[in-house]
């Protein structure tokens, strides 16, 4: 992702208040995943994170449980 480097695991809230008040899924989900993929490959701890969006609203959104499976098997 262009520009990946700027992120960091303080950009969590900020990616979760952007799903959580988006009116659609269409709005984020092409953001947001590819984003929370980086975050999670350049540190474990964002799988803390993806445990615990997966099951609410916020794992929709973004695919929470594929996203953090394809980082547990890389």
């Amino acid at each position: 992702m262009a520009r990946s480097e700027l992120l960091d695991t303080h950009d969590l809230s900020w990616i979760e208040a952007l799903l959580r008040d988006s009116s659609t899924w269409a709005l984020v989900n092409e953001f947001a995943r590819p984003v929370v993929a980086v975050l999670a490959r350049r540190d474990l701890s964002v799988l803390d994170t993806l445990d615990r969006w997966v099951g609410d609203d916020v794992s929709s959104r973004v695919g929470c449980g594929e996203v953090a499976t394809d980082v547990r098997a890389a």
